[in-house]
């Protein structure tokens, strides 16, 4: 008889152990990792299978606080120069307006996604709302979490080059991210790449220490995916309610689907604040979705017609992006007083001519000096046609090159100095 009732007591000890094990708890459930590499980046592995999201988030935001004592009033730090730079340029913008704007958009965040964010304000919860106060309210972190969404995403470029024209058949890909000029740069000690596990799949964001959206990065799909401002000074919708964050969209993209053009799908039928770009690639070649708040999403190909007036583009095998669109049916932002959008481009086009002429191929070195470029008289200013910026007040701050074959991957991370850097030093990351 004993031996009859001890494996059903089993069985009802493990479903009393698994109704115990509740998925918010304060446990930690050992999902995050977190390690500092060469006092450049911190490496973050996350197990999403591990736990449950706001396990995930609550943990993340923990062994944030742990290995980053200071991570509070920086990233608050943050936040309160970029409210004061935008409210300059916007007329008066302040927290208030960016809070009420997140959380219009927050209930259409993909639920995974909420519910690491939710983790995270378990831990980052300060109950006052005061930017530059050295905290973090669980508001601030909300705003922060649907940053391009509220605060706008700055200025950016990349390109590609694929299939004949690449030295190994397979594209290969740089960005660089751009960013409004910090006088207090101390958030670039917060660079980091967060290797995300789901499965078999592996997610890799390369972005700032605890924002979980998504503005550069692959998959183990060898998909590549980043972001880039488009603006067309179409007045900011003033009621946010129903509208989507496209970082975090992307985040939920770039785990959810295998290929570039399931990822830009994914988007057709989405609204959101900001009109925007999104450059893909995979291991044939690379494209550019156009979003630019209507219905009628599309793709850019390196064969694409261009509107009239933007210098065409004659390479085949390659294909680059500034702010603004280019399709012919999408609207007409790639000029304007004081641009860079148009030197930019001349220097893409001049660069790829040059590097792809006479029948030469491009390699991984191609494609950092070409992101790492200075213009034309080496001042780093976008408007004289730098890639790489460093004076005309938006800063490359992060610039990626990798092989989408074997994806390996070399970054620049922008150092914590006073006046930004001219040239870029690329280092291996091993993701």
């Amino acid at each position: 008889m004993l031996k009859k009732l001890y494996v059903p007591m089993i069985g009802v000890l493990a479903l009393i152990a698994a109704g115990c094990n509740n998925n918010d708890s304060d446990e930690p459930v050992n999902a995050v990792k977190i390690s500092h590499i060469n006092n450049t980046y911190y490496h973050v592995d996350i197990d999403l299978d591990r736990a449950s999201r706001y396990q995930i988030g609550q943990e993340y935001a923990t062994k944030i606080r742990d290995a980053v004592p200071d991570y509070e009033a920086l990233a608050d730090g943050f936040l309160y120069q970029m409210v004061g730079i935008l409210g300059e340029v916007y007329d008066g913008l302040t927290f208030q307006t960016l809070l009420k704007r997140a959380q219009g958009i927050f209930p259409q965040v993909p639920v995974d996604l909420q519910d690491e964010v939710k983790g995270m304000q378990a831990v980052f919860n300060y109950e006052t709302n005061q930017p530059g106060d050295g905290r973090l309210s669980s508001n601030e972190l909300l705003v922060l979490q649907v940053f391009g969404d509220t605060l706008r995403a700055s200025h950016c470029s990349a390109s590609a080059v694929f299939g004949s024209a690449s030295v190994s058949g397979s594209t290969i890909v740089g960005r660089n991210l751009d960013w409004y000029a910090q006088k207090n740069p101390e958030i670039f000690k917060l660079h980091s790449v967060t290797r995300y596990s789901k499965g078999s799949k592996t997610i890799v964001s390369i972005n700032i220490l605890g924002f979980v959206f998504f503005g550069t990065g692959f998959n183990s799909d060898h998909v590549f995916s980043a972001v880039l401002d488009s603006d067309t000074d179409l007045r900011y919708p003033p009621d946010t309610t129903g509208l989507r964050s496209y970082m975090m969209d992307l985040r939920y993209a770039m785990e959810n689907f295998d290929s570039m053009d399931g990822i830009a799908n994914f988007f057709y039928d989405k609204r959101y604040a900001f009109q925007h770009l999104i450059f893909l690639a995979d291991q044939t070649t690379s494209k550019v979705l156009e979003d630019d708040d209507s219905t009628a999403h599309r793709l850019r190909t390196a064969q694409s017609p261009l509107q009239q007036d933007i210098p065409p583009w004659n390479q085949t095998q390659a294909i680059a992006a500034v702010n603004s669109f280019m399709l012919v049916d999408s609207p007409h932002n790639f000029f304007g007083e004081g641009s860079s959008n148009p030197p930019r481009w001349n220097s893409f086009i001049n660069l790829y001519k040059s590097a792809l002429a006479e029948n030469k191929k491009a390699d991984l070195d191609t494609l950092k000096t070409i992101s790492g470029y200075p213009g034309p008289d080496k001042a780093g200013n976008g408007t004289t046609g730098a890639l790489f910026r460093s004076t005309d007040g938006y800063p490359t701050v992060q610039s990626v090159a990798m092989r989408m074959d074997t994806l390996e991957v070399w970054a620049f991370f922008a150092p914590v100095v006073s006046q930004p850097m001219r040239i870029p030093t690329y280092i291996r990351v091993d993701w």
